[in-house]
Protein backbone atom coordinates (compact mmCIF):
# COMPACT_ATOMS: atom_id res chain seq x y z
CA UNK A 1 0.00 0.00 0.00
CA UNK A 2 3.04 2.77 1.25
CA UNK A 3 4.45 2.70 -2.57
CA UNK A 4 0.48 3.27 -4.17
CA UNK A 5 0.57 6.02 -1.87
CA UNK A 6 3.50 7.50 -2.45
CA UNK A 7 3.47 6.91 -6.37
CA UNK A 8 -0.01 8.59 -6.21
CA UNK A 9 1.57 12.47 -4.68
CA UNK A 10 4.18 12.07 -6.95
CA UNK A 11 1.87 11.56 -9.80
CA UNK A 12 -0.32 14.58 -8.44
CA UNK A 13 2.57 16.51 -7.27
CA UNK A 14 1.46 16.02 -4.03
CA UNK A 15 -1.02 14.30 -1.58
CA UNK A 16 -4.40 15.27 -1.78
CA UNK A 17 -5.79 16.98 1.24
CA UNK A 18 -9.58 16.73 2.27
CA UNK A 19 -9.63 12.95 0.48
CA UNK A 20 -10.91 9.97 1.67
CA UNK A 21 -8.81 7.29 0.71
CA UNK A 22 -10.63 3.45 0.63
CA UNK A 23 -8.39 0.41 0.62
CA UNK A 24 -8.71 -3.21 0.52
CA UNK A 25 -9.10 -5.20 3.84
CA UNK A 26 -6.14 -7.18 2.43
CA UNK A 27 -4.39 -3.79 3.28
CA UNK A 28 -5.40 -3.90 7.18
CA UNK A 29 -2.29 -4.15 9.19
CA UNK A 30 0.04 -2.07 11.24
CA UNK A 31 2.75 -0.59 9.01
CA UNK A 32 0.30 0.53 6.97
CA UNK A 33 -1.96 1.91 9.41
CA UNK A 34 0.52 3.88 10.99
CA UNK A 35 1.95 4.92 7.06
CA UNK A 36 -1.56 6.37 6.51
CA UNK A 37 -1.42 8.16 10.60
CA UNK A 38 2.04 9.35 9.74
CA UNK A 39 1.30 10.57 6.26
CA UNK A 40 -2.17 12.37 8.07
CA UNK A 41 -4.01 10.42 5.28
CA UNK A 42 -7.81 9.98 5.89
CA UNK A 43 -7.63 6.35 4.96
CA UNK A 44 -10.43 3.36 5.98
CA UNK A 45 -9.66 -0.12 6.02
CA UNK A 46 -11.66 -2.62 7.29
CA UNK A 47 -10.46 -5.19 9.41
CA UNK A 48 -12.38 -8.37 8.39
CA UNK A 49 -10.08 -10.90 10.80
CA UNK A 50 -11.51 -9.13 13.91
CA UNK A 51 -12.43 -11.22 16.66
CA UNK A 52 -15.74 -10.45 17.90
CA UNK A 53 -14.94 -8.83 21.49
CA UNK A 54 -17.23 -11.18 24.20
CA UNK A 55 -15.35 -10.38 27.27
CA UNK A 56 -15.55 -6.25 27.94
CA UNK A 57 -11.95 -6.26 29.85
CA UNK A 58 -10.57 -7.25 26.42
CA UNK A 59 -6.94 -5.27 25.74
CA UNK A 60 -9.27 -3.58 22.90
CA UNK A 61 -11.36 -1.72 25.35
CA UNK A 62 -8.93 -0.13 27.17
CA UNK A 63 -7.99 3.47 26.13
CA UNK A 64 -5.09 4.74 25.12
CA UNK A 65 -4.19 8.05 26.78
CA UNK A 66 -1.26 9.12 24.30
CA UNK A 67 -0.54 12.75 26.49
CA UNK A 68 0.41 10.38 29.34
CA UNK A 69 1.32 7.10 27.80
CA UNK A 70 -1.04 5.18 29.81
CA UNK A 71 -4.07 3.39 29.61
CA UNK A 72 -7.63 3.38 30.59
CA UNK A 73 -9.26 0.26 31.51
CA UNK A 74 -12.74 -0.11 31.34
CA UNK A 75 -13.28 0.86 35.18
CA UNK A 76 -11.79 4.31 34.21
CA UNK A 77 -8.25 2.82 36.06
CA UNK A 78 -5.10 3.65 34.76
CA UNK A 79 -2.42 1.56 33.87
CA UNK A 80 1.13 3.05 33.56
CA UNK A 81 4.27 1.99 31.06
CA UNK A 82 6.43 -0.19 32.90
CA UNK A 83 9.23 -1.10 30.59
CA UNK A 84 9.62 -3.03 27.26
CA UNK A 85 11.24 -6.16 25.93
CA UNK A 86 12.05 -7.51 22.46
CA UNK A 87 9.31 -10.98 21.89
CA UNK A 88 11.55 -13.45 20.43
CA UNK A 89 8.17 -15.48 19.29
CA UNK A 90 6.39 -13.03 17.78
CA UNK A 91 9.37 -11.02 16.47
CA UNK A 92 8.36 -7.83 17.59
CA UNK A 93 9.11 -5.38 20.43
CA UNK A 94 6.57 -5.14 23.14
CA UNK A 95 5.70 -2.32 25.56
CA UNK A 96 3.79 -3.27 28.87
CA UNK A 97 1.84 -1.42 31.36
CA UNK A 98 0.59 -2.18 34.82
CA UNK A 99 -2.57 -1.30 36.59
CA UNK A 100 -2.27 0.57 39.41
CA UNK A 101 -5.62 0.01 41.77
CA UNK A 102 -6.59 -3.96 40.47
CA UNK A 103 -6.57 -5.28 43.91
CA UNK A 104 -9.16 -2.59 45.30
CA UNK A 105 -11.43 -3.45 41.96
CA UNK A 106 -14.12 -5.61 42.47
CA UNK A 107 -13.70 -6.74 38.79
CA UNK A 108 -10.13 -7.86 39.39
CA UNK A 109 -11.40 -11.95 39.26
CA UNK A 110 -13.08 -11.06 35.48
CA UNK A 111 -10.19 -8.92 34.17
CA UNK A 112 -7.13 -10.80 34.75
CA UNK A 113 -6.36 -14.53 35.53
CA UNK A 114 -3.22 -13.83 37.04
CA UNK A 115 -2.21 -14.83 40.52
CA UNK A 116 -1.37 -11.12 42.09
CA UNK A 117 -4.35 -9.80 40.74
CA UNK A 118 -2.54 -7.33 38.86
CA UNK A 119 -3.68 -6.80 35.02
CA UNK A 120 -0.93 -6.25 32.83
CA UNK A 121 -1.30 -4.99 28.94
CA UNK A 122 1.39 -6.66 26.22
CA UNK A 123 0.93 -3.92 23.08
CA UNK A 124 2.77 -4.29 20.32
CA UNK A 125 3.64 -1.55 17.65
CA UNK A 126 1.63 0.53 16.36
CA UNK A 127 -1.49 -1.42 18.16
CA UNK A 128 -3.12 1.93 19.40
CA UNK A 129 -3.42 2.77 15.12
CA UNK A 130 -4.79 -0.36 14.72
CA UNK A 131 -7.69 0.39 16.96
CA UNK A 132 -8.49 3.71 16.58
CA UNK A 133 -9.06 2.43 12.32
CA UNK A 134 -11.49 -0.39 14.27
CA UNK A 135 -13.04 1.73 16.16
CA UNK A 136 -13.42 4.54 13.15
CA UNK A 137 -14.53 1.88 10.56
CA UNK A 138 -17.47 1.04 12.90
CA UNK A 139 -18.87 4.77 13.04
CA UNK A 140 -21.54 5.41 10.21
CA UNK A 141 -19.98 8.21 8.79
CA UNK A 142 -16.89 5.63 7.58
CA UNK A 143 -19.23 2.88 6.90
CA UNK A 144 -20.93 5.96 4.42
CA UNK A 145 -17.83 6.18 2.71
CA UNK A 146 -16.82 3.15 2.52
CA UNK A 147 -19.98 1.71 0.61
CA UNK A 148 -18.75 4.67 -2.05
CA UNK A 149 -15.45 1.78 -2.63
CA UNK A 150 -18.15 -1.12 -3.15
CA UNK A 151 -20.51 0.72 -5.55
CA UNK A 152 -17.67 2.14 -7.62
CA UNK A 153 -14.51 0.31 -7.49
CA UNK A 154 -15.53 -3.72 -6.46
CA UNK A 155 -18.07 -4.05 -9.83
CA UNK A 156 -15.11 -3.29 -12.27
CA UNK A 157 -13.19 -6.14 -10.91
CA UNK A 158 -15.93 -8.32 -10.95
CA UNK A 159 -17.05 -7.30 -14.50
CA UNK A 160 -13.37 -8.16 -15.29
CA UNK A 161 -13.42 -11.32 -13.91
CA UNK A 162 -16.87 -12.85 -14.28
CA UNK A 163 -18.38 -11.06 -17.30
CA UNK A 164 -14.97 -10.44 -19.34
CA UNK A 165 -13.48 -14.27 -18.01
CA UNK A 166 -10.41 -12.33 -17.20
CA UNK A 167 -9.42 -14.59 -14.14
CA UNK A 168 -5.28 -14.67 -14.81
CA UNK A 169 -2.28 -13.66 -17.47
CA UNK A 170 -0.70 -14.61 -20.09
CA UNK A 171 2.23 -13.39 -20.26
CA UNK A 172 4.95 -13.91 -17.25
CA UNK A 173 6.90 -11.53 -15.37
CA UNK A 174 6.16 -8.36 -13.32
CA UNK A 175 6.70 -5.78 -16.49
CA UNK A 176 4.54 -8.13 -19.28
CA UNK A 177 1.59 -8.86 -16.34
CA UNK A 178 1.88 -4.64 -15.75
CA UNK A 179 1.31 -4.62 -19.80
CA UNK A 180 -1.17 -7.14 -20.27
CA UNK A 181 -3.61 -5.30 -16.95
CA UNK A 182 -2.96 -1.99 -18.56
CA UNK A 183 -4.95 -3.01 -21.84
CA UNK A 184 -7.50 -4.55 -19.64
CA UNK A 185 -7.87 -1.16 -18.23
CA UNK A 186 -7.93 0.92 -20.99
CA UNK A 187 -10.50 -1.50 -22.65
CA UNK A 188 -12.37 -1.07 -19.79
CA UNK A 189 -12.20 3.05 -19.39
CA UNK A 190 -12.81 3.49 -23.03
CA UNK A 191 -16.11 1.34 -22.55
CA UNK A 192 -17.10 3.31 -19.70
CA UNK A 193 -16.05 6.64 -21.96
CA UNK A 194 -17.87 5.29 -24.51
CA UNK A 195 -21.39 4.68 -22.00
CA UNK A 196 -21.10 8.15 -20.64
CA UNK A 197 -20.99 9.77 -24.54
CA UNK A 198 -24.37 7.95 -24.94
CA UNK A 199 -25.77 8.90 -22.05
CA UNK A 200 -24.40 12.72 -22.62
CA UNK A 201 -25.91 12.34 -25.83
CA UNK A 202 -29.22 11.11 -25.00
CA UNK A 203 -29.53 13.91 -22.21
CA UNK A 204 -29.01 16.49 -25.31
CA UNK A 205 -31.82 14.29 -27.33
CA UNK A 206 -33.64 15.18 -24.59
CA UNK A 207 -32.91 18.51 -23.92
CA UNK A 208 -33.86 19.39 -27.39
CA UNK A 209 -36.99 17.47 -27.56
CA UNK A 210 -37.66 19.41 -24.78
CA UNK A 211 -36.63 22.98 -26.26
CA UNK A 212 -38.76 22.22 -29.40
CA UNK A 213 -42.16 21.42 -27.34
CA UNK A 214 -41.70 24.74 -25.50
CA UNK A 215 -41.20 26.45 -28.58
CA UNK A 216 -44.34 24.94 -30.48
CA UNK A 217 -46.12 26.14 -27.42
CA UNK A 218 -44.94 29.52 -27.33
CA UNK A 219 -45.83 30.01 -30.60
CA UNK A 220 -49.43 28.72 -30.09
CA UNK A 221 -50.18 31.43 -27.71
CA UNK A 222 -48.19 34.20 -29.36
Amino acid sequence: MKPQVIQTGENLGKLPEHVTWSFDAGYFGSENVQFLSDQKVDGYIPDNNEKKVKNPYDKQNFRYNSAMDEYICPENQKMIFTGEHFDVQKKRTVRVYKGQRCLSCNKESICTKRKNGIRYLKMFPHEVALNNMRMKMKTPEAKEIYKLRQQIVEPVFGDIKENKGVRGFIARGIHTVKAEFNIICAAMNMKRIWILLKEKQGQMNRFSSRLFLNKRYEYQFC
